[in-house]
């Protein structure tokens, strides 16, 4: 059916063109195009074009565009959306899914090259390369593979994985399993890492949580890290250990210093007690030189006053 000016259906089945300028499609079945000015279908089935100006569908099942200046290449029930997030009143274009199942792009400029369940629907050049239920939500985010991974944040960046969460701008996680970053300028990769800080890196590499809250540090979560098969943990083990005896022997100084100090404290309480008993002994020492003095002097003045003395 053709109600369009400078419309075209070059053949196929059922296929619709109305209110599309300069429309056209080639072929395939069930395929629609409505008030696109120069919206073209190459084939397919079931594929529509709605308020999709220069907006191209290659082929492929069910799959759906408006906006602007889009294309889909193929694959089945894909989408192209006309919304663009955060600015009301504005349509999308240049958006582009190459391929796979049950995609959504939407916003400026957005990316899907294939994969099935991914979404592009950040403001302005949000990607997804592929994988499965993976999100690039705000400008220039980016998922490139893996399976349920977010890129929540401008600038934040996926590259595979599972469960990976990109959610501070700049972020970013090489790969893994349950990683998240937010964290501004972040990184976390290996297994549930957390990075809270900004300008921080989190590896996780012991199966447990792994997280830092901290800016600009780098943390390690592991069971042993060898180089040219020595285990470098060890030597932290060692350092820890060496800490752990310097610590208990600061402690077993200071009851040694307490116990001296309250040593030298009865030393010098006995030393008091000796020089009185010094002091003492001295007195008495002297009061028995008076006394043996005095004692020759009574005998002297004895023999004087005895009778018979005088002769």
């Amino acid at each position: 059916m053709l109600s369009s000016t400078w419309g075209v259906v070059a053949g196929g089945y059922a296929n619709k063109i109305q209110y599309a300028p300069a429309g056209g499609i080639a072929g395939g079945e069930s395929n629609v195009i409505y008030y696109g000015y120069a919206a073209t279908i190459l084939g397919g089935e079931d594929n529509s074009a709605y308020s999709a100006a220069y907006s191209t569908i290659t082929g492929g099942l069910s799959n759906s565009v408006s906006g602007t200046h889009h294309t889909v290449n193929g694959g089945y029930s894909n989408t192209i959306s006309g919304d663009v997030r955060s600015q009301s009143g504005t349509l999308s274009n240049s958006g582009t899914v190459s391929g796979g199942v049950s995609n959504l792009a939407s916003g400026l400029q957005s990316t899907i090259l294939g994969g099935t369940a991914n979404n592009a629907i950040g403001t302005k050049f949000s990607t997804v390369g592929g994988g499965y239920m993976n999100t690039a939500k705000s400008s220039y985010s980016t998922v490139v593979g893996g399976y349920r991974n977010k890129a929540f944040s401008n600038f934040a960046t996926v590259a595979g994985g599972f469960l990976n969460k990109a959610n501070a701008k700049f972020a970013a996680i090489p790969g893994g399993s349950k990683n998240t970053v937010s964290g501004r300028y972040g990184i976390g990769m290996g297994v549930s890492s957390v990075a809270k800080g900004d300008n921080s890196m989190v590896l996780g590499l012991s199966g447990d949580k792994c997280s830092s809250s901290s800016a600009n540090t780098l943390t390690v979560c592991g069971d042993s890290f060898t180089v040219n098969g020595n285990e470098v943990l060890d030597l932290f083990r060692r350092r820890r250990d060496l800490e752990e005896s310097t610590d208990v022997l600061e402690k077993s100084v200071d009851v040694v210093s307490k116990h001296g100090a309250e040593l030298e404290k009865e030393v010098e309480a006995q030393s008091v007690q000796l020089e009185a008993m010094l002091k003492q002994l001295r007195e008495y020492k002297e009061l028995q030189a008076k006394h043996k003095l005095l004692k020759a002097n009574v005998e002297a003045i004895r023999t004087l006053v005895q009778p018979g003395s005088a002769a």
